[in-house]
């Protein structure tokens, strides 16, 4: 592999990885919008950059939502999860019909495609595994030069600019822990990323 491209819904911790690997200098791509929700784009740019990387950024869904509630970006939250709401002009029945299609779509591609992984975002912030776990997930496809010096300086600080990000990884993991947080939604997918 060549190259990372970073994948994965919004606040699913996409810049928070980018900022990691930037400081191994590995080189991070952009061929395709990293909150992509159609499968037959993303499909087409793995097919056709098969020495790129492709991360796929999973989060749970309850945490996801929880995040989402900060800042929507493009989505229009509505006052419940269980009503309506729009995502590019189109309309479904509820925020969690779009977790599942973004994470439906992702187990499809990792499943088909060599260079597509994922990687869930409370280990990649966790003080004790997080850098074994990202050198574990990526040496198979690229070297990495990553420090965990340099690791937890990334883990301190907020991962972007815009939105309303945590301020480091340990409020991350106090909000996760606080979180009513249930595997019984969206079984399928929570079995899939989580074991």
């Amino acid at each position: 592999m060549e190259s990372i491209c970073i994948l994965g819904p919004f606040s699913s911790g996409t810049n928070l990885l980018k900022k990691i690997l930037e400081t191994a200098n590995i080189p991070i791509v952009d061929p395709v919008f990293k909150h992509e929700l159609e499968m037959n784009v993303l499909e087409d740019i793995i097919k056709n950059t098969p020495t790129t990387l492709f991360i796929i950024m999973y989060r749970p869904l309850f945490t996801w939502i929880e995040s989402m509630h900060k800042h929507s970006y493009d989505i229009q939250i509505p006052n419940t999860i269980l009503d309506e709401v729009k995502f590019k002009d189109i309309s479904y029945k509820n925020i969690i019909e779009i977790y599942v299609k973004y994470y439906t779509m992702y187990i499809k591609l990792i499943q088909k495609y060599p260079n597509v992984i994922h990687m869930r975002y409370y280990q990649l912030i966790h003080p004790t595994f997080s850098y074994k776990y990202i050198k574990a997930k990526i040496m198979p496809f690229l070297q990495i030069e990553i420090t965990n010096e340099k690791l937890s300086k990334c883990l301190s600080f907020p991962s972007k600019n815009h939105g309303h990000c945590v301020n480091n990884n340990m409020e991350a993991i106090r909000n996760f822990k606080n979180i009513k947080y249930s595997n019984k939604v969206c079984k399928l997918i929570s079995s899939f990323f989580e074991k």
